[in-house]
């Protein structure tokens, strides 16, 4: 509601809580669905470099336990060429065979921590080199030895590691079958090298990362040597099926021994039983990945951080943006000097409520305040804004429960109303309107009565967005016009009878305004007498419409839709111009009389209706309506002249039944004037009409004005006016008894 009660919401930006609320929501959604995409693009890119990596440390994995496999069969044949070669000499030499000597020749060339074995059918150690044991040293009980001892087969044995009986150190063993001379066993050549002899060029940072290991198993599964990427070897370890996923799926497994998650690969040693096993550390793998993740997740936390900014900082800027907007909608919908709404305000109400899928019946109430025009001429602008100030202060008080207070325009308010029978509303409400003014009106230390008419439209006929208007609109000119008889508060409800009434005149406003724009305009004339020569000296013209719809309508019949539809002052300048070719059909003395309003002489430009050759502006009578109900503006005064300058006569409408004020009369910048109206149909019959018209004809007559009668209906009135010299008369006596044929085209 644009009442009090409600313009002071309206005037409180913070009283759009559902648009606020609608931005937020918005605001909010957009902001997480940002934040879930910056978490997918962040959480797709470290998937991808989580499988590059995954990708590059198998593959790495792989090349480098290839090399391991390719170095574990590089340092094992070392091992069988020097264990082949002491087994070749042995053969040879029939069992008797000499290291040392055969180191000093060059025949064998083991490293300095290589320690050869030489061991008899009893398992018995009879040589060693470099040093020898000095104690009997026993080796049948060994592995390497028992298996030699029993295979069948000539063929390098890899023992698992043992800690030496004559090396008193943990050694890897490497065993070829001695033979005799005859070919049978003899003992076997043992070739005992350190834990780092499979490992020491291998097990480094370089190769394995800051916690890598690398393993060697037999191909039953025991354990030779682990390394880690330190260079520490160790002999002790879980199998080799300890190191393969229960289901297959994975090579990141979990170290048995210190329980650390890496990847391993693994390759079969090329000429031997042995596999060789690569395992890299996951947090190697994975270091520059977690550096890569803590800096995307970084980041992103800083976007998301600027996002809740941004959303925080949108919808601060959205609230203010609302509150302009509310501020400014409140501002476009309020009367400023009223404070209710306004016109805009009404159509929007409209609009928005033919909008809604349910739509509640509802009334609108319009009221005029008759005497707003002469308080404004009496008090002045200042004093009748005051006065429209209080009616809108008591119009708030009577409608508390409104849908909407208006000021329309001028002095017209407006009061929409919904719900339950919003007709009988209506009418309490302008039963109270009614009431509240029963009584004078005190402002500004003047006193007034006011006189109202209201006219009252309701959804029941027609629930289109215009149609409310213009049903209590209508409503409200015939109020206006029961006001104008009977001087009192008057009110019309739209009815069924107004319904047809108000289609047939919309039927007439289409007719004009479609007359207007296509050419359907043009006069009729009627004779103007010379009332001293008694001869016919001009026509009087009035407007006339052809239609295709309407028909042909004489002024009567159609110059109130004119004025419903504003179009008065086009009507007239359609309809001088035809009248024109009229008169210039009676020759160069016949003149052309109108009467036009005030604001076509204003408004109009004279070319308009001044340019025709047919008719020259010397022969041209304007009588003007409403040039005495006020003090002439500028504007409309430089009008009147420039017309006369031209030779047009410009002659004041008087119409004693709305009173004249004759103080305007000596300012009047006319030729004559014109008398219309109750009086001049009274007299010389009426006492009381007779003596003030024929005063007012000796002033005119006294300023050395023309002076005019219209509307003279018997002899008597004309003798009268005769004998008064009023000089022009007009009127159905004059149609009747001085005919004049026109030939109207």
């Amino acid at each position: 509601m644009l009442s009090a009660k409600k313009s002071a919401e309206r005037a409180d930006p913070q009283v759009h809580p559902k648009g606020i609320e609608r931005a937020t929501i918005a605001i909010f959604a957009v902001f997480v669905a940002l934040c879930l995409f910056v978490v997918f693009i962040v959480d797709q890119a470290l998937s991808s470099a989580e499988q590059f990596t995954n990708r590059s440390a198998e593959a790495r994995a792989t090349a480098i336990s290839r090399s391991y496999a390719n170095y574990l069969s590089e340092r094992t044949a070392t091992a069988d060429v020097l264990a082949r070669t002491v087994a070749f000499q042995y053969r040879t030499h029939k069992g008797q065979v000499d290291l040392t000597r055969l180191v000093a020749a060059g025949l064998l060339a083991p490293t300095d921590q290589t320690l050869v074995t030489l061991v008899n059918a009893n398992g018995t150690v009879v040589q060693a080199w470099p040093t020898s044991p000095e104690a009997t040293v026993h080796l049948g009980d060994r592995e390497h030895f028992v298996a030699q001892q029993n295979s069948p087969k000539d063929e390098l044995y890899v023992g698992a590691p043992v800690f030496g009986r004559v090396s008193n150190t943990w050694t890897l063993q490497f065993t070829r079958k001695l033979f005799d001379a005859e070919g049978h066993f003899d003992g076997v050549v043992v070739v005992s090298e350190p834990l780092d002899f499979l490992t020491k060029s291998f097990a480094n940072q370089a190769n394995l990362g800051t916690d890598g290991v690398v393993l060697a198993f037999r191909k039953d599964g025991r354990l030779l040597v682990r390394a880690s990427s330190d260079g520490t070897p160790s002999p002790t370890g879980e199998g080799l099926d300890r190191y393969v996923a229960s289901d297959g799926s994975s090579n990141f497994l979990f170290d048995p021994i210190d329980h650390h998650r890496r990847l391993y690969a693994r390759q079969p040693v090329p000429g031997y039983p042995i596999t060789a096993i690569v395992a890299l550390s996951v947090r190697d793998i994975y270091a520059d990945l977690e550096r890569q993740k803590n800096a995307y997740w970084g980041w992103a936390f800083l976007l998301i951080l600027a996002l809740t900014a941004a959303a925080f900082l949108a919808k601060s800027y959205v609230r203010t943006l609302l509150q302009q907007r509310a501020l400014t909608a409140r501002i476009a919908d309020t009367d400023q000097l009223t404070g209710l709404g306004n016109r805009r305000a009404l159509d929007t109400y409209t609009t928005d409520r033919f909008k809604r899928d349910e739509r509640p019946a509802v009334a609108l109430v319009l009221f005029d305040i008759a005497d707003f025009g002469m308080i404004n001429e009496q008090y002045g602008d200042d004093v009748g804004d005051s006065f429209l100030r209080m009616v809108a202060n008591r119009l708030t008080q009577l409608t508390a429960s409104a849908d909407l207070v208006v000021r329309v325009k001028s002095d017209q308010f407006g009061v929409v109303l919904s719900g339950d029978e919003p007709a009988a509303r209506a009418l309490d409400f302008v039963r109270a309107l009614f009431d509240s003014y029963r009584f004078p009106v005190h402002f500004r230390g003047y006193s007034q009565d006011v006189t109202l008419s209201v006219g009252i439209g309701t959804s029941e006929y027609d629930d289109t967005p215009g149609a409310l208007r213009s049903q209590a609109s209508y409503a409200l000119d015939l109020a206006k016009r029961a006001t104008a008889q009977t001087q009192r508060n008057e009110y019309r409800v739209y009815d069924h009878a107004m319904f047809r009434q108000f289609g047939d005149e919309r039927r007439i406003d289409e007719a004009v305004q479609e007359a207007v724009l296509h050419g359907g305009i043009e006069a009729q004339c009627a004779p103007v007498l010379n009332s001293r020569a008694n001869t016919v000296e001009g026509l009087w013209a009035t407007p006339l419409l052809r239609s295709a719809t309407a028909g042909t309508l004489a002024a009567n019949e159609f110059m109130d839709a004119v004025e419903r539809t504003r179009l008065s002052n086009s009507v007239w300048a359609l309809s001088i111009p035809h009248a024109s070719h009229t008169v210039a059909q009676f020759g160069d003395s016949m003149t052309l009389w109108a009467c036009v309003s005030k604001s076509f002489v204003r408004d109009i430009d004279p070319d308009c209706y001044l340019g025709s050759r047919e008719l020259a502006p010397e022969r041209l009578r304007l009588a003007v309506t409403g040039l005495l109900d006020r003090q002439l503006d500028d504007i409309t005064t430089a009008r009147i002249v420039a017309l006369r300058k031209r030779g047009a006569m410009v002659l004041a409408v008087v119409n004693l039944d709305h009173g004249t004020p004759f103080p305007l009369f000596a300012t009047l910048p006319v030729d004559g004037l014109v008398f219309e109206g109750g009086w001049v149909d009274a007299a010389p019959a009426s006492s009381v009409a007779a003596p003030v018209l024929n005063g007012l004809i000796e002033a005119a007559i006294a300023l050395g004005w023309q002076t005019v009668a219209l509307g003279v209906t018997t002899a008597e009135q004309l003798a009268w006016l005769h004998t008064r010299s009023v000089q022009t008369v007009c009127g159905p006596y004059v149609d009747e008894t001085w005919p004049v044929a026109l030939h109207q085209d």
